[in-house]
């Protein structure tokens, strides 16, 4: 299944869900990057956590990172730079194995909330996307160097397509080679590093966020670091 190249990186028109806050007042209806996914994996308990972001790149493919399937994921080693890749449980046996990424592993499309939260105003079943199963997968060398010569991807590909989820589309990859970029967003692992082209108004995915500052940290006021993205 191919991308479109007319139909990749339009922003989400979907304006159904509003920001409450708790005195009960009203925001401007959020505007979706549709493209951005959630990757969910089944914990022992039984419930599906949400561990990194990831980006369609057609209506059945997403592109993610390959160290958000790591058995001990977040984990790192004594010692270890908490900013860097290296030192983290990185031998290839403590990725998941084949069986286990394809039973394991669940995608939210088009999804405004990581929950059903009241609070927020992410009250129903729509606001929270759609969750689909992963067919197949192709996973390239990153365990296999100890994570440290690149190739943190992982391309899964989706049960259904998504074409019938309202506020899911696919972002572009970058066939305009020359293409000006002019910005960029960081985000969770696997989320898509992307830039907006202002003459299509189209946004084009050009890396993979794969370590760096911590998003919890950030939040809680840590200076920021270096984010490192994989091309």
């Amino acid at each position: 299944m191919t991308a479109d190249p007319e139909i990749c990186g339009r922003q989400s028109t979907y304006t159904s869900f509003v920001l409450t806050d708790d005195a009960g007042n009203t925001g401007n209806p959020t505007h979706l990057a549709p493209w951005a996914v959630q990757i969910r994996v089944k914990a022992r308990g039984g419930d599906y956590e949400v561990i990194c972001g990831g980006t369609l790149i057609t209506s059945k493919h997403v592109l993610t990172a390959a160290h958000c399937f790591q058995k001990h994921f977040g984990a790192k080693k004594e010692g270890d730079d908490e900013s860097s890749m290296s030192g983290r449980y990185c031998e290839e046996n403590q990725r998941f194995t084949d069986s286990e990424i394809l039973t394991r592993t669940m995608v939210t499309v088009g999804a405004m909330c990581t929950r059903k939260a009241e609070k927020y105003g992410c009250v129903n079943e729509k606001q929270n996307g759609k969750t689909l199963k992963v067919s197949r997968f192709a996973i390239g060398d990153f365990y296999k160097t100890h994570c440290e010569q690149g190739g943190d991807i992982v391309i899964l590909e989706l049960e259904k397509s998504v074409e019938d989820v309202e506020g899911a589309n696919y972002a572009c990859l970058p066939f305009a080679p020359k293409t000006e970029i002019k910005d960029g967003v960081n985000g969770d692992s696997g989320g898509g590093l992307t830039f907006h082209q202002t003459d299509s108004s189209r946004e084009f995915i050009i890396a993979i966020v794969s370590y760096g500052s911590d998003c919890v940290q950030l939040i809680g006021g840590s200076e920021p670091r270096s984010q490192i993205n994989t091309d």
